[in-house]
C-alpha cells in the first residue's frame, strides 16, 4: 500500500497499518496533508518528497525521507509516480501526483501550469472543496468542481472522483446534495 498525505484523521489507522505501507507521498505541506502528529512521529516507511517540498515552511519531519525530482518518474513497489507542480498556495509547493501513467491525484489545486498531464487519464482524484465557484485569496485557493469537470472533458479524463467535498465551506453531506441537485450542471 502507498499513502498519499497523512491527515489529522489518519493517526490511529496509520499506527495500525504502518507495517503494510511501502511508501508515503505528500502533495503539499498544509495541515490537511501533513498532520502535526506525523511531524513528530518516527516511521520506517519510506517517505518520498521533492526538494522544494522539504524547503516549505511547514515541512519538518522527525522521520528520514527520500528526495525525488519533480516531473521525473520514480518507482515504489513496482508502481510509477511523478510529482507535477501545480498551483494551490503561494508559499507552499504543491503537486499533482501521477500514478502509473493512468491516474492523477490533486486533492488541492487552483490551477495546472501544464494541464496536459490530465490528457487521457483513466482517473483524476480531484479537489472537491468548492462546488461551483473558484476560491482564490492572496494567491492561493481551489478550483471549483465544475471547473474540474470541464477540464476532465477537455483533456479526455475517463472518470473524476472528488475528495474533500465542501472542505472550504464546511458543507454537510445533506447541504452538498442540495447544492448539487438544485443547480444545473455545466455543459
Amino acid at each position: 500500500s502507498i499513502l498519499i498525505n497523512v491527515t489529522p484523521d489518519h493517526e490511529k489507522w496509520f499506527k495500525q497499518h504502518e507495517n503494510q505501507l511501502k511508501g508515503i507521498l505528500f502533495s503539499h505541506a498544509h495541515k490537511d496533508a501533513l498532520a502535526s502528529w506525523f511531524k513528530q512521529y518516527r516511521t520506517k516507511v519510506p517517505i518520498y518528497v521533492t526538494e522544494e517540498l522539504t524547503e516549505a515552511e511547514n515541512f519538518r519531519l522527525s522521520s528520514k525521507y527520500k528526495i525525488v525530482p519533480e516531473k521525473r518518474a520514480f518507482e515504489i513497489d513496482g508502481i510509477k509516480f511523478v510529482y507535477h507542480p501545480i498551483k494551490h498556495a503561494k508559499n507552499t509547493p504543491t503537486y499533482a501526483i501521477e500514478i502509473d501513467d493512468q491516474i492523477i491525484h490533486s486533492e488541492d489545486v487552483l490551477d495546472f501550469p501544464n494541464p496536459e498531464i490530465l490528457r487521457n487519464k483513466k482517473l483524476w482524484i480531484a479537489d472537491g472543496s468548492s462546488l461551483k465557484r473558484r476560491i482564490e485569496r492572496n494567491g492561493m485557493g481551489h478550483m471549483s468542481m465544475f471547473e474540474a469537470i470541464e477540464l476532465a472533458s477537455k483533456y479526455n479524463v475517463n472518470r473524476v472522483i472528488f475528495t474533500q467535498i465542501g472542505h472550504s465551506r464546511g458543507l454537510s453531506h445533506e447541504e452538498l446534495h442540495e447544492e448539487l441537485f438544485c443547480h444545473p450542471q455545466p455543459n
